[in-house]
């Protein structure tokens, strides 16, 4: 996951753009060289590992499948794929040709879907564990203290979404509260938090599209009780400025530092494109970067 002496930052890269049209959001697939480009990139400047969610236009495992032999070190995440849409076994075998084919890289998140059951998600954890082992990394998406605590109880991560750092502190709390029940060292779960970052751009662009992205997310009832919960304001520009990064790399370290301070081992940047999709995710990647200077 990266140096243990230093807090690690990955990348989510989800492959596509997303506009409004018609009342609602359609996704569209990037420019497979593009989103390789953008992992090369990850890589060179230093982040640990890059996640790819599944919004319906690329497989995830297949594209982190395709960005094996374009890499050498980063680490190859789902992010997530959800065990109301795919079956344990089907998900252990993207896994692990993921990590065949990258010598070891993959690191396989997982979530429950939209049916949000707790018993659901333990038996996938349990059945993924069976077929994959000790090798690949197991985390589970969590918005609530429930999925929190079970990711403390079976999981070696968990992913928060659309938080601020505030809610990072209390899933350590809940984390600590499932391990213990079952005997495991609380530190031995990797809290990890998906980070919305627009950089690079004037105040104007980048809150607009942090805030369309903030605005998608609560129409779904239950990142809109995780928001509830954690007292943001559900209006989207609000949303963005409680939740999101934006600015220079200056206000950027800074701000991504705050979810460090809570409790996060890895800060994932989630890059939201404005105006012009590639350069502006590029322009992320690199504002963000641990390490900007570019090594190839």
């Amino acid at each position: 996951m990266g140096d243990d002496n230093q807090p690690s930052t990955a990348v989510a890269l989800a492959g596509s753009t997303a506009t409004r049209r018609n009342g609602r959001w359609v996704r569209e697939p990037m420019a497979f060289e593009d989103v390789a480009g953008a992992v090369a990139l990850a890589e060179d400047t230093g982040y640990a590992s890059v996640w790819v969610p599944d919004h319906g236009v690329w497989d995830p495992f297949a594209l982190l499948a395709a960005m094996a032999p374009r890499t050498d070190r980063i680490g190859l995440a789902t992010g997530v794929v959800t065990l109301s849409a795919r079956r344990p076994a089907g998900i252990a075998a993207g896994a692990l040709t993921v990590d065949r084919v990258s010598a070891g890289r993959a690191i396989v998140g997982v979530g429950s879907g939209p049916e949000r059951r707790l018993a659901l998600v333990a038996d996938g954890l349990e059945e993924l564990g069976r077929a994959m082992g000790d090798a690949i990394p197991r985390f589970l998406a969590a918005l609530g203290p429930s999925m929190a605590e079970l990711a403390g109880r079976a999981a070696d991560g968990v992913l928060l979404n659309w938080c601020p750092p505030e809610r990072v502190a209390r899933a350590r709390g809940e984390i600590a509260s499932g391990a213990e029940a079952v005997g495991r060292d609380p530190a031995e779960v990797t809290v990890a938090v998906y980070v919305r970052a627009c950089l690079g751009h004037d105040e104007d662009h980048a809150l607009g599209a942090l805030a369309e992205a903030a605005e998608m997310y609560a129409g779904i009832p239950a990142y809109r009780r995780q928001l509830e919960r954690d007292g943001v304001e559900l209006s989207p520009e609000p949303m963005a400025r409680a939740l999101c990064v934006w600015g220079d790399r200056d206000a950027a370290l800074d701000r991504l530092a705050a979810w460090r301070d809570a409790g996060a081992d890895l800060v994932v940047v989630y890059p939201v494109p404005a105006q012009e999709a590639v350069s502006s995710l590029m322009g992320t990647i690199m504002a963000a970067a641990p390490d900007p200077a570019v090594e190839r």
